[in-house]
């Protein structure tokens, strides 16, 4: 799956439906390396407001595809009917950067329930590692390409602007909340508690050697958010008897 200047992508069809090959010729650039040369019927682009330009995005998927699948394949060109194209030699590595990674959140099974599921999203390759990414994809909440039992684990007006930072220490993953929290949290129910907590530790505790996820308020320990029932004190660990599979 190929990504772009955005951090995330949903699985789709990456080319505009009306996109036609008229034919192909396999030549050699001046290194003696195999190019392929497509003749489509209009350019290639990508239609999907996340990419800001389409075009590039098409020929990023293209490139990648074919060179993967074709042996020996250095790069591809292409034109437009009889135009002569660019002659630009578009490579797979020029494209490396923008390969995206899997990464699993977890979102309430249903509006009303304590039970998680997991979700893929899939995001830039070079931010897969980073858990501010992966804390903010799940505070995103659901998207429409997730099944629809799917439901978003934060209370309303909890975003990824109330978190003042996320870090490793250790074998923890520490999330300091902004202190606007706690009075979010005021009419925040149990069950929305619940899930808030436990989707942030299942998901981040997917991190490779993260055992568990402390929550912090302004950098300090706090019994709990608002008026809440689920102590902080301690860190929380996964808690996989919630996920449904």
């Amino acid at each position: 799956m190929i990504g772009g200047p955005s951090d995330t992508v949903d699985h789709r069809s990456s080319l505009d439906s009306s996109l036609r090959l008229l034919d192909y010729e396999f030549t050699f650039d001046e290194n003696r390396q195999q190019v392929l040369n497509l003749k489509f019927n209009k350019e290639p682009v990508v239609y999907t407001d996340e990419f800001v330009d389409g075009q590039e995005m098409a020929l990023a998927a293209l490139t990648y595809t074919l060179t993967g699948f074709i042996p020996e394949l250095y790069g591809i060109t292409y034109q437009i009917g009889e135009v002569p194209g660019n002659g630009k030699v578009y490579t797979a590595e020029q494209y490396r950067p923008l390969i995206g990674s899997d990464i699993l959140v977890y979102l309430p099974n249903g509006s009303t329930s304590t039970l998680l599921i997991g979700v893929e999203r899939i995001i830039r390759q070079d931010m897969s590692t980073d858990p501010g990414v992966v804390l903010s994809e799940l505070m995103k909440g659901p998207s429409a390409y997730d099944r629809s039992d799917a439901y978003p684990a934060m209370p309303a007006g909890i975003t990824y602007e109330d978190v003042d930072d996320i870090y490793i220490a250790g074998d923890m993953m520490v999330v300091n909340l902004d202190n606007a929290v706690d009075a979010k949290m005021m009419a925040v129910t149990q069950e929305n508690e619940f899930t808030m907590i436990f989707s942030i530790a299942n998901t981040l505790t997917n991190f490779e050697g993260i055992r568990s996820v402390q929550f912090l308020v302004e950098g300090e320990r706090v019994e709990y958010l608002g008026e809440g029932w689920i102590c902080l004190i301690d860190p929380i660990i996964k808690n996989p008897g919630i996920i449904r599979y």
